[in-house]
């Protein structure tokens, strides 16, 4: 999906949402009216009150200031009335205001137009298509799921709660971290996965632009990105813009040709350089990784003044019974 394309998609998105909020706002002004019909003279006589003040604002700023103190009083006085009259047929006072999904951009998917500063709700769905359209999940565990009891024994108990613990925190304080980065490193079947999803949940849930893919995603994105045509590789050009990044299973994927090390290092780099975050999660150890990667992608990984690292020991829950 191209740049075009998306936002071509996000515009009409945006513009239903909006007219269906009207609709349903002009569908409750039409149920009150017909429950106590002067609420629709009180309407009328207020949108009439909000175009004199338009009118008003053209002639000048004498003509807007002389009128503007008797426009403020008589709409005052007529939303009371209105308000008092919704009260009295039972229905709060908001009744009849346009209920938009995200009262932070009123729908239109931006804090500024101008200056393209997207909503967080635009950036949530953004990435949202994209994933959908890579096939990526999106539906993720929460921290409330963690259960110390799936643990085999008392010391992988402690150890997992003090990592969901770092995880939690570092979730909560996003996008105002410590340290940009995080690792979590160890074997398969300790949980990574389900801490990165909680964290990508936590984060998405407090409406902040969350996206999450596997390494061998990560790897498709990049393989786009270098062999595709104009236009094409939009989920990579992504992974580097998002605010916050969460790869799993790091390592998994294959080493492809002046492609897989090289977009791993640029990705990491101008993320870095950005301060933008970034969640890993890897079978391997710092050893392992710098043998497949090379020097210059571990001083980004492994940088002690951006990353924290959490290791991860003890046996294979999906072994031992558990679920994580």
């Amino acid at each position: 999906m191209t740049r075009g394309e998306l936002d071509a998609r996000l515009e009409a998105e945006y513009q239903k949402k909006r007219a269906d909020a009207q609709r349903a706002r002009d569908e409750r002004e039409a149920q009150a009216e017909a429950l106590d019909p002067e609420i629709g003279r009180l309407q009328g006589a207020l949108y009439a009150r909000f175009a004199g003040a338009a009118r008003a604002s053209l002639a000048g700023p004498g003509a807007a200031k002389a009128h503007a103190d008797a426009l403020r009083s008589a709409i005052t006085s007529l939303r009371r009335e209105i308000k008092d009259r919704l009260n009295a047929l039972g229905l709060p006072e908001d009744f009849l205001n346009v209920r938009y999904e995200c009262p932070d951009c009123n729908d239109s998917g931006w804090l500024d137009e101008y200056h393209r500063v997207s909503c967080a709700c635009r950036a949530n769905r953004e990435v949202k298509i994209l994933m959908d359209s890579a096939g990526l999940k999106r539906e993720w565990r929460g921290f409330e799921e963690f259960d110390a009891r799936i643990y085999p024994s008392e010391a992988q108990r402690k150890q997992a709660a003090s990592a969901r613990e770092l995880c939690e925190a570092y979730a909560a304080a996003f996008p105002n971290t410590e340290r940009p980065n995080l690792l979590l490193v160890g074997e398969s079947g300790l949980g990574k996965t389900f801490l990165l999803e909680a964290i990508a949940q936590r984060v998405s849930a407090r409406r902040l632009p969350a996206l999450a893919v596997s390494a061998f995603g990560m790897l498709e994105a990049m393989r786009a990105y270098h062999f595709g045509a104009a236009g094409e590789g939009e989920s990579f050009r992504r992974m580097v813009d998002c605010d916050l990044l969460l790869i799993d299973d790091l390592g998994t994927e294959p080493l492809l040709n002046n492609i897989t090390v090289e977009y791993l290092f640029n990705l990491m780099n101008e993320r870095l350089s950005s301060r933008r975050h970034t969640v890993i999660a890897t079978n391997l150890l710092p050893s392992d990784l710098k043998a497949r990667y090379g020097e210059r992608v571990m001083s980004r990984l492994l940088d002690k003044g951006l990353c924290t690292a959490i290791r991860l020991t003890g046996a294979d829950l999906r072994l031992s019974g558990g679920r994580k």
